[in-house]
């Protein structure tokens, strides 16, 4: 397998290397501790700007149409700057699977709320189980929950990709008034500004609608 970077993708890490570099003083690990969603929202908004936050999801979606490696080179020079940021659970760990496997309905909804920019969280680790009408359990270590406008939850024991997954909506006061979020030992991780996880303990909510199990 050729994993030689190509010339648009030297481009894409290149310029995320200068932009980060560039603003690694302002937003980075020490100075995105005093934010009070532990980053920077201001960068996160330039970032969303530049499009790296639809980097790998459709044109029809809002996004810039590349893929998962492209992403990925923006995620690595995102840790060489050591600047926090939610885009991996953002683009990464939400968009990705419901491109994936939600329906037309829940990827027209979520999928162009990400491209503009949306914090958006995952909570899986098996703790949560859904009936077809109520979700019930206890995630840890959930990244950046207190900033998440939308929660992606996976439900039941089985892997990520293969379990039910309920996108929760903190606009939706039905869907979010049972999720509660605490502080853990980690890093600047007083709720509501988690720099690297918080614990939704257990909850009982109405899902947004139930969701098409993806393929197994």
């Amino acid at each position: 397998m050729d994993l030689t970077l190509n010339e648009d993708q030297r481009l894409i890490a290149s310029a995320a290397r200068e932009f980060l570099g560039s603003r690694a003083a302002s937003a980075g690990a020490r100075s995105a501790a005093a934010e009070p969603d532990g980053f920077s929202a201001k960068l996160w908004k330039e970032m969303t700007e530049l499009g790296w936050t639809g980097l790998a999801l459709p044109e029809s979606s809002g996004g810039v149409g590349e893929g998962f490696g492209e992403l990925c080179l923006v995620l690595e020079e995102l840790g060489r700057a050591r600047v926090p940021s939610p885009l991996l659970a953002t683009a990464a760990c939400c968009g990705l699977p419901l491109l994936s496997h939600g329906t037309e309905a829940q990827k027209s909804e979520w999928l162009g709320a990400i491209t503009r920019g949306t914090v958006m969280s995952y909570a899986a680790g098996g703790g949560v189980t859904f009936d077809g009408n109520v979700l019930d359990g206890e995630v840890p270590f959930v990244p950046y929950a207190g900033a998440a406008e939308h929660l992606l939850v996976t439900a039941g024991s089985r892997a990520v990709l293969s379990a039910p997954q309920i996108p929760v909506s903190r606009s939706n006061p039905s869907t979010w008034s049972g999720i509660r979020c605490s502080g853990c030992a980690s890093l600047t991780c007083a709720c509501p500004a988690p720099v690297s996880s918080a614990t939704a303990p257990p909850t009982r909510l109405p899902p947004t609608g139930r969701p098409r199990p993806a393929p197994r």
